[in-house]
């Protein structure tokens, strides 16, 4: 009776036990990212205010990639889980280690709004996710994307940029 009806709902289009982790995954990071913006209010210096956001988001990002992993081991190679990951190593993870003279760099304010701007992203990617409508996606037959085509594309674009520096600078010939 599961069976069948797994394979009615595959038949439309609708996916099974995923969006139920997905919903928790994503109220668990939208939680964890409304918890750290509210607790960076009391930053009084610019490392407390990026610390305090770095510790936020791991913590959420892992209890959410927990959730995802107990629907499967399947779930965790996904792209929107490793983009969001991607993400923290790119803006917070460095936070995590002392960073000593950042004061003197960052004001608390800019501190404040640059990590409600990170946090901000990270809420879209999170919500975004649900919008796009799952399936695998095909190239194009219009586009021919076999290794030797790619190759000769990369040098056709590295000529023509070649050619195109020449002709804004040319070459001095000396005298």
């Amino acid at each position: 009776m599961v069976q069948r009806l797994r394979a009615a709902m595959a038949k439309l289009g609708l996916r099974t036990a995923g969006p139920a982790w997905m919903a928790a995954s994503t109220a668990v990071i939208l939680c964890g990212l409304a918890s750290t913006s509210i607790a960076t209010l009391g930053g009084s210096h610019a490392v407390d205010v990026f610390t305090v956001a770095a510790v936020g988001v791991g913590l959420s990002l892992s209890l959410a990639t927990a959730l995802e992993g107990r629907a499967g081991i399947r779930n965790l190679i996904r792209v929107d889980i490793l983009i969001l990951w991607v993400l923290y190593g790119l803006t917070f993870l460095e936070f995590l280690f002392p960073q000593p003279d950042l004061d003197a760099v960052v004001s608390t304010d800019a501190a404040m709004s640059g990590t409600n701007a990170a946090l901000v992203g990270f809420a879209g990617l999170v919500v975004g996710r649900h919008l796009v409508a799952g399936g695998s996606r095909q190239i194009p037959a219009v586009v021919n994307a076999e290794p030797a085509n790619i190759f000769l594309l990369f040098v056709l674009t590295t000529m023509s940029f070649m050619r195109a520096q020449k002709t804004i600078m040319p070459c001095k010939k000396q005298s």
